[in-house]
């Protein structure tokens, strides 16, 4: 790294790094593991960087329940970054696919498919022992705004399917489940839910 002309030019390679040993993962409302093989390259200034990086992620697995693997690259083009992330796991899909412009506060647009997607652990974070059985999800988040100003982003959600498994009553989407955060702001277009012997609609 330069300080005077704030040029930089990195190149990094990784294998077998344990991420049961990173904190930060560990920390979080879902324990993850799993292990993550590396490469990146990178040159140019802060203000206008070149990045090209590809990730590995091997035996994925969220509070004990393997996943799978999952890959994700990241390749510059002018002052545009492209991401492009495909899952492998085992009984579930996933993909997201963005460009950030790499330029002022970063504008971004990032989408992610997911089809069957376990929920079990993230449903458990919040209901706990209420969680008796299996819970997936299939749908689209899409994301827009300045990553360097995280408080801006937007996400709007589409899922087509949605069910659990709460106090050993099945429950479902009934139509898809659609939504807005928008300045830190959360509106429910469509929501419902139906189970055994009960129904649930909301909005706004």
């Amino acid at each position: 790294y330069n300080s005077s002309t704030r040029a930089f030019s990195l190149s990094l390679t990784g294998k077998n790094f344990d991420l049961a040993g990173v904190p930060q993962l560990q920390s979080t409302r879902v324990r993850v593991d799993g292990f993550l093989d590396f490469t990146a390259t990178g040159s140019g200034t802060l203000e206008a960087p070149v990045i090209n990086a590809a990730v590995h992620l091997r035996d994925l697995a969220f509070d004990h329940e393997r996943a799978g693997d999952f890959n994700f690259d990241a390749i510059t083009k002018g002052a545009d970054l492209h991401l492009a992330g495909r899952s492998q796991f085992e009984h579930a899909e996933l993909a997201i696919d963005g460009n950030v412009h790499l330029r002022s506060d970063w504008p971004s647009t990032v989408k992610l498919h997911f089809d069957h997607l376990d929920v079990d652990s993230l449903l458990r974070t919040y209901l706990q022992r209420h969680v008796t059985g299996h819970s997936a999800v299939a749908g689209d988040l899409e994301l827009h705004g300045p990553l360097r100003k995280p408080r801006e982003l937007s996400i709007a959600g589409n899922l087509s399917e949605f069910y659990a498994d709460v106090e050993n009553i099945k429950v479902r989407n009934n139509g898809p489940l659609r939504f807005t955060v928008s300045n830190q702001f959360l509106k429910i277009d469509q929501f419902g839910l139906m189970g055994e012997g009960t129904d649930l609609a909301a909005n706004g």
